[in-house]
């Protein structure tokens, strides 16, 4: 093989190499924003399951200002509308342990009682708290609730 063609061969080498790198996922963050992006990633989940009273599990009553009204207005929005599904997209996370903020924006679609299918999107900042067992409970919503 000449020089043109072993150039050729490393080119394509180099080429091979540079996509495998661009194709590889991102490392994970770690540490609080990794946990908060898992709890958010939870209510998410729980919130989408309007036959289960899980979500609520995921909120700490006693210390989420209005809470018998956020839990009727949720509970009364699941019972409404079905097919609910939420985006919840994290831009960023503040952590000062025990209590992380979580801004982020979002999209809701779903169906209404008179069949028709809705959108709605927002921005709001999840404030949680650590809990002693390790997980996060949801302690409080700023700006438009996702649920």
């Amino acid at each position: 093989m000449g020089a043109f063609g072993q150039r050729q061969v490393l080119i394509v080498l180099a080429a091979a190499a540079l996509s495998a790198c661009a194709g590889a996922a991102a490392p994970a963050p770690a540490g609080p924003q990794r946990d908060a992006r898992a709890a958010v990633s939870a209510l998410v989940q729980r919130y989408e399951t309007p036959t289960s009273e899980r979500f609520f599990d995921l909120v700490d009553s006693s210390r989420f200002p209005g809470y018998d009204a956020f839990f009727d207005s949720v509970r009364r929005f699941q019972i409404d509308n079905h097919a609910i599904i939420l985006d919840v997209v994290v831009d960023g996370v503040d952590a000062n342990e025990p209590v992380v903020g979580v801004r982020a924006h979002w999209n809701k679609s779903f169906v209404d009682p008179k069949g028709n299918n809705k959108l709605k999107s927002g921005q709001c900042e999840l404030m949680l708290r650590r809990q002693p067992s390790g997980g996060y409970l949801l302690t409080s919503i700023s700006g438009d609730s996702p649920f």
